[in-house]
């Protein structure tokens, strides 16, 4: 078997076989071998000159690679794995959408339960404010007609509310004339009498009436008594004193007495 040296970084190597100079020289790298006068190029000795031949080039241009051949040789597999992976993951975003649409139709049925109930409750309510409401317009309508009532005997039947009380006059038989006196109105009702109007007659000793006056005691409120004093005459051996007019305004009451 044939033996080799070669110069690497200008220190000999050696000695090598054929095979073993393969990726260790270049084209220019020196070598020498038995028989050889001198150190020559390597791509000068016509047995080592395999070592650096090159296949031609493919027909494209460029040579496929092992991950592409790996592709080739796989293609229909690999289409098959990239399908389910695509379908896989598809499945999961139906999944998710499917869950998260029932989620949220469940929130919407919770919402619209509790919306119910809600309703239902202030319904409930409304109605028990409207049987409120009905009643105190009930008791209102019951307490006016009552009011109603009562204001309209107490109109009708004044008399026995209105008490009158007069003082006792100084009078001069012998030439005739009539002292000042009072007069009194008290109110026994639960109204407010604006005014109760006296007349008070002066008459004659031969009976004709010599004069007449009027008297008005205002502003009597309930449960309360007013008092005014009537105007004196020179004149006169006899006085009546009677009410000619009423007013309250409470229970719509204006009575003039024709006497």
């Amino acid at each position: 078997m044939k033996i080799y040296y070669y110069e690497q970084n200008g220190k000999q190597q050696g000695p090598v076989a054929k095979e073993d100079l393969r990726g260790n020289i270049r084209s220019t790298t020196l070598v020498w071998t038995e028989g050889m006068a001198d150190w020559v190029e390597a791509k000068e000795i016509d047995e080592l000159k395999e070592l650096f031949s090159t296949p031609p080039p493919l027909k494209n241009g460029k040579s496929k690679s092992n991950i592409q051949v790996l592709f080739e040789k796989n293609k229909n597999l690999i289409v098959i794995c990239s399908t389910m992976v695509v379908l896989f993951f598809i499945g999961i975003a139906i999944f998710n959408s499917t869950t998260n649409e029932n989620e949220i139709l469940k929130r919407k049925q919770q919402d619209l339960i509790k919306s119910k109930y809600d309703l239902v409750k202030e319904n409930e309510e409304l109605i028990e404010q409207i049987s409120e409401i009905d009643k105190e317009k009930e008791e209102q309508a019951r307490l006016e007609i009552e009011t109603k009532r009562e204001k309209d005997y107490v109109k009708k039947n004044w008399r026995d509310y209105i008490e009158t009380e007069y003082g006792r006059p100084e009078i001069d038989f012998t030439f005739g004339g009539i002292s000042s006196f009072s007069v009194s109105a008290t109110n026994k009702s639960k109204y407010y009498f604006d005014k109760v109007v006296f007349n008070v007659i002066y008459i004659k000793k031969d009976g004709d009436v010599y004069k007449k006056e009027k008297v008005t005691l205002k502003n009597i409120p309930p449960q309360s008594t007013e008092t005014t004093q009537t105007p004196k005459s020179n004149r006169g051996t006899k006085v009546l004193v009677q009410i000619s007019q009423v007013v309250c305004k409470e229970i719509e009451l204006d009575e003039k007495i024709i006497q």
